[in-house]
């Protein structure tokens, strides 16, 4: 195909947006909410995510030691403890630092009691995070084995209760994020199939006077990607500034969301271009293609 005859038809795919702008108009606007509602599941599925990850912070295995361990023994625990699979931070809390978070528990007025005891009652102890929570019976009983350890005490239920609600909701998510991009691919597919139908006289008259079917498709290409990347912008804009809202809500209650693992985030600026890139080569193809697909038929006559 010649360069000019290349160029006249790009620009007769942009003067049909206009020359068929209602039809142009309902493509943009199916295609713009379609993206937009399997956009936002996606971001809310990756950010519910990382909130039951943070949950699961919250949930603190902690390692008793016997009484009267010399301090030789403590190192070579805490280094055993680093050293165990599934174990990614330890932290040594030593008797006195334990009493003094127990007397913090209580108001002044009843703490004092406390220093009326003759010795520290609270024993040595490690306080450890996991890799991966559920796994934590199989962790603890390999703990349980080490030389100085006394007990274990581990949020068995709790972590159970995570992982299966984790394991629950993922397959929710994944359910309504598969449902909306199937439906979204129909409705666009039947929007499209709508337009050309329209337009089929259009098409028909072009093929008898001789023009070939890349003559006649690239004009509708154009127009297809050209409402696609359109729709895939402004569903960006929507989406950052939906986003932005939502985050801004979040981070106005730091103290309050971040008791209940809502904190850490996807800030949508550390994934913009992505988004973007996303929404404007999904919205473009789908269109474009669509297009193409769809006035197959009407080629042949």
């Amino acid at each position: 195909m010649k360069w000019s005859n290349f160029t006249y038809l790009v620009k007769q795919g942009f003067g049909s947006i206009w020359k068929n702008k209602l039809m142009s108009f309902a493509s943009f606007c199916i295609i713009l909410v379609s993206m937009l509602l399997t956009g936002i599941s996606s971001l809310a599925m990756m950010n519910l995510n990382i909130i039951i990850s943070n949950i699961e912070e919250l949930n603190d295995v902690v390692v008793f030691m016997d009484k009267g361990v010399a301090e030789e023994q403590i190192n070579t625990l805490h280094e055993k403890l680093k050293q165990t699979p599934n174990v990614r931070e330890v932290k040594y809390r030593s008797s006195d630092e334990a009493l003094e978070e127990f007397k913090q528990r209580y108001d002044k007025d009843y703490s004092v009691i406390f220093d009326k005891l003759f010795e520290n009652p609270m024993p040595e102890s490690f306080i450890i995070k996991l890799d991966d929570i559920s796994l934590i019976s199989n962790t603890v009983d390999n703990i349980s084995t080490f030389n100085d350890v006394e007990t274990v005490n581990a949020p068995y239920e709790f972590a159970r209760f995570l992982v299966n609600m984790r394991a629950t909701l993922m397959i929710i998510f994944g359910f309504v994020l598969f449902a909306l991009i199937v439906v979204s691919l129909i409705i666009i597919s039947n929007a499209v199939r709508t337009s050309v139908f329209i337009r089929r006289k259009e098409i028909n008259i072009m093929k008898y006077v001789g023009a070939t079917n890349t003559f006649i498709r690239t004009p509708f290409f154009v127009e297809g990607m050209i409402i696609g990347l359109i729709a895939g912008v402004i569903c960006w804009l929507l989406t950052k500034l939906s986003y932005n809202s939502v985050m801004d809500l979040f981070n106005s209650n730091t103290a309050l969301f971040t008791a209940f693992g809502i904190h850490d985030n996807i800030q949508f600026n550390e994934i913009s271009l992505v988004v973007l890139l996303l929404y404007c080569g999904f919205g473009a193809a789908l269109s474009a293609f669509g297009t193409m697909i769809s006035m197959g038929k009407h080629l042949k006559v």
